[in-house]
């Protein structure tokens, strides 16, 4: 009887072992789907960063050209 008792608690332990790492590998998996919406978001934010910098350089030179104009 005591055999089936240290058996039931082995095996306990090990469902127990089994629970936890599914429960951490889900919270990896959530957080690698966090990283990756975040990368995204960071990728997106650069291209659009881009797009700004290239339109402030034509607005700078339009504004340039105008002054020029206004000084003539």
């Amino acid at each position: 009887m005591e055999r089936v008792r240290d058996e039931f608690q082995g095996i306990r332990a090990e469902v127990d072992e089994k629970e936890r790492q599914l429960i951490e590998n889900e919270e990896v998996l959530k957080l690698t789907k966090e990283r990756n919406w975040y990368q995204s978001q960071a990728l997106q934010l650069d291209e659009l960063l881009g797009v700004a910098k290239k339109n402030e350089k034509q607005l700078s030179k339009k504004v340039g050209r105008l002054q020029e104009e206004n000084d003539w």
